[in-house]
């Protein structure tokens, strides 16, 4: 049987071993905090992941501009392609999120955020995706 010292030893050496296949703390996408750092409400948690996957989505057509094959080039397009409705599936989810009253939101910050997932919309129809040529004319502000 092994003692605590030995476990802990051991398990200190996997953990320098392998720890090039953690998640670095400092540079991880963490979840938004809310005010006084606490946990951040619904709608901030849902938009900081939809945005992260359209930052996904920007890179992986950014990836597609360098490539010279036509196969590789048509696979990254469709997965663009199924990422951008995905998003566009969950804008109606984050507007009816949007709607909620939340503690603490103002009138601004709720004006701001419909602002924000407009902008949002307009970013994910902007990501070119091998089939439409230009991006759309931007919505005329309020």
């Amino acid at each position: 049987m092994a003692s605590t010292a030995d476990i802990l030893t051991r398990s200190g050496a996997l953990l320098k071993k392998y720890e090039h296949y953690l998640p670095d703390e400092k540079h991880a996408r963490g979840a938004p905090e809310g005010a006084n750092g606490g946990k951040a409400d619904s709608f901030t948690q849902m938009f900081f992941s939809l945005s992260h996957n359209l930052t996904d989505l920007i890179e992986k057509a950014e990836e597609v501009k360098g490539e010279t094959n036509r196969a590789a080039i048509a696979t990254a397009n469709a997965e663009i392609r199924r990422g951008k409705n995905y998003l566009r599936g969950e804008l109606p989810k984050l507007r009816k999120v949007l709607v909620k009253k939340h503690k603490g939101v103002t009138e601004e910050e709720k004006a701001a955020r419909a602002q924000q997932v407009d902008d949002f919309e307009y970013r994910v129809e902007c990501v070119p995706d091998g089939v439409t040529r230009n991006p759309p004319p931007p919505r005329p502000r309020p």
